[in-house]
């Protein structure tokens, strides 16, 4: 078991990723731990710190090596040093952290303590405990998270509450959101959640709040929901019936106001038009307030004038005359009928 252990903790120190970039740089000197168990003492001894300064370096800090003359132990150097927090400063670094490994049968604790050279309060204390010194490495990363936590003031979310909504269920709002509680409060995920809520279509603003807590950081997304419409009116339309626009719109009264939707009815509109010809269609809307979040839809709709087609030229053609080809088409030049027969209709498709 021991050998597996000593394999473990070799590749964590030869093949640990690289140090994570963009946090402020933290100089910390990890000391020796006092080993209390029979089976591999020395070898913890030796290798325990440097794999604890490995995963540190991985959350991202710089680890300063303690100078202390052979044959010194780390507590004779403090004591002449006037005490562990002058011992780090001379050496460089911000924090020194250190601490015991205890091993009775099976059950396996270490506690540690961490120190600022800035500050005179008390060191901090983390502590991990598991069974079995197989998941010994598993621990010390544990212990690490711990620390990194207070070593970068990483700060946990305790809880997400969710305000404003009435007719958006909460559960529906949170699964939007990928943060959760336990999750390192980042304001990079909450801006990224913040996108996501938006992107449900059912607010107009949202508002993220934070609440410190011994527990951690309670975050507060204030809602405000998009009204829901009460009618929707059309406006300027003379070739078809209000009915007829209105049977294409995938909107209906009672619908939350969703600005996506009303320009893609919009496109829909625009689209019946041209199916008659009539290219030149404007389509613009108008949404009116009204109490207890309800909204009227209008749309207005300039139809335009017809596109005609005035002529039809053909450039290149040697064995065949202009007249042969156009008897071949379904698309015709406006003629004095047109009114009647729909020749000289622009018709994309026929065109096609």
């Amino acid at each position: 078991m021991l050998k597996y252990f000593k394999l473990t903790f070799i590749l964590l120190v030869c093949f640990m990723p690289q140090a994570v970039m963009g946090l402020e740089t933290v100089n910390v000197a990890v000391l020796p731990f006092a080993i209390n168990t029979m089976e591999g003492k020395k070898y913890l001894e030796e290798k325990l710190p440097g794999v604890l300064a490995n995963f540190l370096r991985q959350e991202g800090a710089n680890i300063m090596k303690i100078d202390i003359a052979p044959g010194t132990r780390w507590t004779e150097a403090a004591k002449k040093a006037g005490g562990i927090r002058e011992l780090v400063r001379q050496n460089g670094a911000d924090y020194g952290i250190w601490g015991s490994l205890t091993r009775i049968g099976n059950e396996i604790s270490i506690d540690a303590k961490m120190i600022s050279v800035y500050e005179s309060s008390p060191p901090a204390v983390f502590f991990v405990e598991g069974k079995g010194i197989e998941n010994l490495s598993g621990m010390v990363k544990e212990l690490v998270r711990k620390i990194s936590l207070k070593l970068f003031k990483k700060e946990r979310v305790a809880r997400i509450i969710i305000s404003g909504n009435k007719r958006i269920e909460e559960d529906a709002i949170k699964k939007a959101i990928k943060t959760k509680p336990g999750d390192v409060f980042l304001a990079k995920s909450l801006s990224e959640d913040l996108k996501n809520v938006y992107k449900m279509g059912y607010f107009d603003d949202i508002t993220i709040l934070s609440e410190d807590t011994p527990k951690g950081k309670i975050i507060r997304f204030k809602v405000k929901e998009k009204p829901i419409i009460r009618s929707i009116h059309i406006t300027g339309n003379r070739i078809y019936e209000d009915k007829e626009v209105l049977d294409i719109l995938n909107i209906r009264r009672g619908s939350i106001l969703n600005n996506f939707k009303i320009r893609s009815n919009v496109r829909r509109i625009e689209s019946l038009y041209k199916e008659k010809n009539y290219h030149n269609v404007k389509v613009n809307y108008k949404i009116s307030s009204l109490d207890d979040n309800q909204a009227d839809l209008e749309f207005i709709i300039d139809e335009g004038e017809k596109v005609r087609i005035k002529s039809i030229k053909f450039i290149g053609n040697n064995s065949y005359k202009d007249d042969e080809l156009k008897d071949l088409m379904k698309t015709s030049e406006k003629g004095f009928w047109s009114w009647i027969t729909s020749s000289g209709d622009l018709n994309r498709d026929d065109l096609n």
